[in-house]
This record gives structure tokens, sequence and C-alpha cells, in this order.
């Protein structure tokens, strides 16, 4: 079986990922936001990838809120 990380599951394009994957059942989905994986921290990172074999990554984090995203 595919492992698939998402990452960002709250942002819009994870949680919309999220609604469709019990669509997908071949694949095996993780979902993982930043207070679980934080994919800044690139050991930590590179460590789940390895214990969970997974074979893709879908990197969701977005900012939405164009002026925020303009200040940070």
């Amino acid at each position: 079986m595919t492992n698939l990380l998402i990452t960002g599951l709250k942002d819009q394009c994870g949680s919309k990922i999220k609604a469709l994957a019990s669509n997908y059942a071949q694949y095996n989905f993780i979902f993982m936001e930043v207070d679980t994986l934080d994919i800044r921290n690139h050991q930590s990172e590179a460590d789940f990838i390895a214990l969970n074999n997974i074979n893709v990554i879908i990197s969701c984090p977005a900012q939405t809120n164009v002026d925020k995203a303009e200040t940070h």
C-alpha cells in the first residue's frame, strides 16, 4: 500500500484532501499539522518519513489571509 503524508491538515487544500480520502482506499493517508509534525525541523521530518515508510508527500500548508501573508 502507498503511504501518503499530507501536511497542512487544517488548511483549505489539506482539509479538502481529507474529505476525499475515503474514496481512495488503496492509499494510506497520514494527515499531519504543524503541532504534530513540524516540517521545518528536517531531522524530525526525516525520522517520521522513515518510521512510517512514506512514499509520497503532499505539502498543503497555506496562508489564505492575504494581509497576514504579507506581514508574515
